[in-house]
C-alpha cells in the first residue's frame, strides 16, 4: 500500500514526462519580431544615451553583466528607461505564451511569474577579433556569438527565435545521464522553445550575422504575493513535482543564505554587544545553518531525481496551443484567477519565511545561488 501511493505520488507525468521534453510553439509574426527587434535596437539606444550598458560601439548600450555566472549580451525588457519601448508585449505575452505553457504544461496561466525576461543578441565574430579561450563565452568588442552549456535559475524557461538573417545558432540541450543531445531550430520567425530551467543547454555559435533572441525564466507560485489568493496550481504541479522543488528550494536557500549575512553583518557592526546575546545569535546561527543544510539537500534531492526520472527526448515537441482539448476551460479559469506576472513578478524577492515580497533590485540578486548548475 505505502509503495503503491509513494509510487503514485512521484511517478507523475509532471516528474516522467514533461520533465525532460523540449517544446515548440508558435508566440509572434514575423512582423510582430521585426517590431521587437527595432524596439531593442531603440531601448540600447536609450541606454547608451544615459550612459549605460556596453561603450562597444557593436553592442553599445546592450548590457554584457546582468547575469553573474553565464553572462549573456542582452537588454532586460522591464527595465524603466527600456519598458516603454516594449509595453506591447504585455498583451502578446497574455494572449498567446500563457496558453501555450498551459498546453505544454497543464498550468494555470495565473500561477506563472517571469523571474526575467530580456533580449539576447548573438553577433558572428570576426575572425581577426575572435577570442582562442574555448571556454570564453563572449568578445569585449564585437559581441557574443554563443553561450556555453548551462541550467537556468528557474522552472520553465522559453526563448523565441526573433529573426533568420544568420547563419548557425540553435539550441542544443543534453541528457546529463547519457550524454545524447538534441538540437533544436524553431521551424520559423516567432516559434519559440519550452523546456525545464535545469535541463542542460547552450547556445550554439552564429558564423554569419546576427541573432536575436527573446528569454524568460519563469517560476509558478501557489499563490499571489500581493493578496495570497490561490492561482489555481495543483498539487501535482507544485509540491509533488521535482522541479518546483528544486526551484522553491533553491530560491528559500539562497533567501536564507542573504538573511544569514546581514545578520552577520550586524554582529560585526555592534561591537559591544554582550556576551548573552552574543551566545543567542551564536545558537540561532547553528539552527539556521541546520535548516539551510536541510533545505539544501532538498535542492540537491529534487534535482538529482528529476534527472533520474524524466524522459529525455529525441526530438522537439511541437505544440498546437490553438487546438488544444482544454484550453476553453483555462481561458474560464484565467477570468476567475487572473493573467500571469510577466513584468511585475521579476521584481518579487523571496524572503527566508519562503514568502515573495516586491523589491526593486538587480535582477542578477535575485539568481544568487552556490548550486552548481545555476544560471
Amino acid at each position: 500500500m505505502a509503495l503503491s501511493l509513494a509510487y503514485t505520488l512521484i511517478f507523475t507525468t509532471d516528474n516522467i514526462e514533461t520533465s525532460r521534453r523540449i517544446f515548440e510553439v508558435e508566440i509572434f509574426t514575423p512582423e510582430e519580431c521585426v517590431s521587437i527587434i527595432a524596439s531593442a535596437a531603440s531601448a540600447a539606444s536609450s541606454s547608451a544615451s544615459l550612459g549605460l550598458g556596453s561603450s562597444s560601439p557593436k553592442i553599445r548600450g546592450w548590457s554584457q553583466s546582468r547575469h553573474d555566472l553565464y553572462p549573456t549580451v542582452d537588454l532586460n525588457v522591464a527595465d524603466d528607461h527600456v519598458w516603454p519601448h516594449f509595453a506591447h508585449l504585455k498583451e502578446l505575452l497574455d494572449e498567446r505564451l500563457s496558453p501555450a505553457i498551459e498546453a505544454a504544461y497543464g498550468v494555470p496561466r495565473a500561477s506563472l511569474r517571469a523571474q526575467d525576461i530580456f533580449i539576447v543578441r548573438y553577433d558572428a565574430i570576426d575572425t581577426i577579433d575572435a577570442i582562442e579561450d574555448g571556454n570564453s563565452n563572449s568578445n569585449s568588442n564585437n559581441g557574443q556569438d554563443h553561450l556555453i552549456q548551462h541550467t537556468d535559475g528557474a522552472f520553465i524557461s522559453f526563448n523565441v527565435l526573433l529573426n533568420a538573417d544568420f547563419s548557425g545558432g540553435g539550441t542544443r540541450f543534453v541528457d546529463r545521464r547519457s550524454g545524447s543531445s538534441v538540437t533544436a531550430h524553431p521551424r520559423k520567425v516567432g516559434n519559440g522553445l519550452l523546456h525545464r530551467a535545469k535541463v542542460l543547454h547552450e547556445g550554439l555559435s552564429i558564423s554569419r550575422g546576427s541573432r536575436y533572441v527573446l528569454v524568460g525564466f519563469i517560476e509558478l507560485d501557489t499563490s499571489r504575493y500581493d493578496s495570497g489568493a490561490s492561482t489555481g496550481l495543483s498539487v501535482y504541479s507544485s509540491y509533488l513535482s521535482l522541479g518546483w522543488l528544486e526551484s522553491w528550494s533553491g530560491h528559500l536557500y539562497t533567501a536564507m543564505k542573504m538573511k544569514m549575512k546581514q545578520e552577520n553583518r550586524k554582529q560585526e557592526n555592534g561591537q559591544q554587544q554582550q556576551q548573552q546575546q552574543q551566545q543567542q545569535q551564536q545558537q540561532q546561527q547553528q539552527v539556521h545553518w541546520f535548516k539551510r543544510s536541510l533545505i539544501k539537500d532538498l535542492q540537491l534531492f529534487a534535482y538529482l531525481a528529476a534527472d533520474a526520472l524524466g524522459k529525455f527526448p529525441k526530438e522537439v515537441t511541437f505544440v498546437d496551443w490553438r487546438k488544444w482539448a482544454r484550453r476553453e476551460e483555462f481561458d474560464e479559469k484565467a477570468k476567475e484567477l487572473g493573467e500571469a506576472e510577466y513584468f511585475l513578478g521579476q521584481y518579487l524577492l523571496m524572503d527566508e519565511t519562503g514568502r515573495y515580497s516586491k523589491k526593486i533590485i538587480k535582477v542578477h540578486e535575485i539568481h544568487e545561488t552556490d548550486s552548481p548548475h545555476a544560471s
